[in-house]
């Protein structure tokens, strides 16, 4: 196989899938559900992601945790949230590689998170860019 280093990835998505469908009452909580074949496509989606980043992911993974910290946004409907959700996933990945030193997975999640329903306003590439813009200050020592 030519990605073997990610075959434990692969044997998680079971695990993935499970905490991504414990989130369902919490999702329909705020009007959110998501077909069986979306969470199949966002588990396929967080390989690809992981592989296009260089990263390996354990425990949990930051899949379920995006889906619970985004699903109240004001700026999320029905209609695509699994596709926006993807996005902040790859974003997720993204910007985990530059913020590793100075965030964990939950401050990262937390800042895209009040972004997102702050300054941006729901708008991904206005999220993309403050990431941008916060991984450059953390470099220089202003944030």
């Amino acid at each position: 196989m030519e990605n073997e280093w990610l075959l434990p990835q692969m044997r998680q998505s079971d695990a993935v899938l499970t905490r991504m469908r414990a989130c369902a009452p919490l999702l329909a909580g705020y009007g959110m559900t998501l077909r069986e074949d979306e969470l199949q496509a966002l588990a396929r989606q967080r390989l690809s992601a992981l592989e296009a980043n260089g990263r390996l992911e354990f425990g949990g993974g930051a899949l379920p945790k995006l889906l619970c910290a985004f699903c109240g946004s004001p700026y999320l409907m029905r209609d695509g949230f699994a596709d926006t959700v993807g996005t902040l996933l790859e974003l997720f990945y993204a910007y985990k590689n530059e913020t590793e030193q100075f965030l964990s997975d939950d401050e990262l999640i937390e800042q895209m998170k009040e972004i997102f329903n702050g300054e941006a306003h729901g708008a991904l590439d206005i999220l993309d860019d403050a990431l941008s813009e916060l991984c450059r200050n953390k470099r220089k020592g202003d944030g």
